[in-house]
């Protein structure tokens, strides 16, 4: 049965889980997920025996925060064997034996060498960490047995550290997004109150989601209809005048299983940028869950950025071109748009992912 520990830069609620999408397809997996420490006033700290969050999974958080870049390295070592000897302590309780280490972010680095008693390391890269010490990634990537990369960019700057890099993208839950292509007799209660067009985004608008365009788009046409599926964050600087907007509706978050019900109900659906990351450097599952649907899908991109599936989807650098974008999609006639959407969607099954990701399991001797 295979064991895991994985390490994750962010809570296991916030947004997709690209390892829990993973892992549910390996036979009899067990997880410990580690979360990022938390005040202790916070909503997102776990009580210390930690919860079931998933069938496989169990998460826990972890009892000291991530280091900065400008602490003193005694301090980050420090708070590393802290970190080390909480998850040693709950391999004991759930008698952990030689697991995988997980890993997904360089700032973990020193963990690699504070757990020996793990049968193995992943270095799993699902973005752009240039933001921290370069050094860091290096040493991690060269420990790894095995190290994933969720883009091609992605997998070019990490084989220079060592030729164990493997291509694995993100993914989509095919079978339940697919549904929102399929006719619905009724949409959602608080959808079908909206006024057409509906132009709709899924999933979390955190405190640095670039919300700019949307609200340009939104006032430019108070014919149009923005609708927010999932959690809105009240620190963001643009929720006041999203809130205040007559023709933006935040409806909050959703359940997973109705979430294709309220995709079906959009006309185009749409992607932000996050300022932390102007240029993602791979396809989002937001976006596979868009094209899962066929429905036309407006991009943002900064800078020089190339678009993913920039064959199917619209694409828009300012705030004045993403209001083009938005008028185009809502034009599109015809289905070759959408049967080649669903297509790659298809292609991006997380079950394709995680057979792949079982067969590299087997190939290490994890």
């Amino acid at each position: 049965m295979p064991q895991i520990i994985c390490v994750s830069p962010h809570p296991w609620g916030q947004g997709p889980n690209r390892v829990g999408n993973l892992v549910r397809w390996l036979p009899q997996a067990e997880v410990l997920f580690f979360e990022p420490a938390q005040s202790r006033l916070s909503s997102l700290r776990r009580p210390r025996e930690g919860g079931r969050v998933a069938k496989q999974v169990l998460a826990f958080t972890l009892p000291t925060g991530v280091p900065a870049n400008e602490e003193a390295p005694a301090r980050i070592a420090r708070r590393s064997r802290q970190n080390a000897a909480f998850i040693r302590q709950c391999m004991a309780e759930h008698d952990f034996d030689r697991p995988v280490l997980w890993l997904r972010c360089p700032d973990q680095v020193e963990l690699a060498f504070l757990l020996p008693e793990c049968g193995g390391l992943i270095y799993d890269c699902d973005q752009d960490w240039s933001r921290l010490p370069p050094e860091w990634e290096a040493t991690l990537a060269g420990e790894a047995d095995v190290v994933f990369a969720a883009s091609e960019q992605l997998q070019e700057h990490l084989s220079q550290y060592g030729d164990n890099v493997a291509l694995l993208p993100n993914g989509v839950d095919y079978p339940l997004f697919s549904q929102a292509a399929a006719s619905y007799p009724t949409v959602p209660v608080d959808l079908s109150r909206i006024p057409q067009p509906v132009f709709g985004y899924l999933g979390r608008v955190d405190d640095f989601t670039q919300l700019g365009p949307a609200y340009q788009a939104a006032a430019a046409h108070p014919e149009w209809s923005f609708v927010f599926v999932g959690p809105f964050s009240r620190q963001n600087p643009g929720c006041s005048a999203m809130r205040r907007q007559k023709n933006v509706f935040l409806l909050g978050e959703k359940s997973l299983p109705s979430l294709p019900r309220y995709l079906a109900g959009f006309d185009v659906c749409f992607t932000l940028l996050d300022e932390r990351d102007p240029a993602p450097p791979l396809a989002s599952e937001q976006l596979y869950q868009y094209l899962a649907s066929g429905k036309p899908t407006v991009t943002m991109l900064s800078g020089d950025s190339e678009p993913f599936y920039g064959d199917v989807v619209y694409t828009a650098h300012f705030d004045i071109e993403f209001i083009s974008a938005c008028a185009l999609a809502l034009e599109e006639d015809g289905d070759a748009f959408a049967q080649r959407r669903t297509a790659y969607a298809a292609a991006a099954d997380w079950r394709l992912r995680g057979d792949y990701l079982e067969q590299m399991f087997d190939a290490n001797g994890f």
